[in-house]
């Protein structure tokens, strides 16, 4: 949830548009994807201080849309699960995380 009632989520939609039909430079920080698609149409997506997409609300949704998960975890070094160091199949990829 983002704390805001309808009218407030309303109320900062129009005017970050606005900002944005000025030309002005909006950013905002947000993990809720549903209300960007609401709200932006171009978004930078930064993950441990480096940038990892620069596109449109469009692409991003639909390059993330896919129904394949990737997890990187410690314990895959470990052999979980099932006794594999790395393990894929069509829909899901363990790997050990960086160190």
């Amino acid at each position: 949830m983002n704390g805001l009632d309808p009218e407030g989520i309303r109320w900062i939609r129009t005017l970050l548009q606005r900002f944005a039909a000025e030309r002005r430079t909006v950013i905002v920080s947000s993990h809720l994807m549903h209300e960007m698609e609401e709200t932006a149409d171009h978004v930078l997506v930064i993950g441990r201080g480096r940038l990892i997409a620069d596109t449109s609300i469009s692409a991003l949704t639909l390059r993330a849309a896919g129904n394949h998960v990737h997890v990187a975890s410690p314990d895959a070094a470990r052999g979980w699960p099932r006794g594999r160091a790395a393990s894929q199949s069509s829909r899901f990829t363990l790997r050990p995380s960086p160190a």
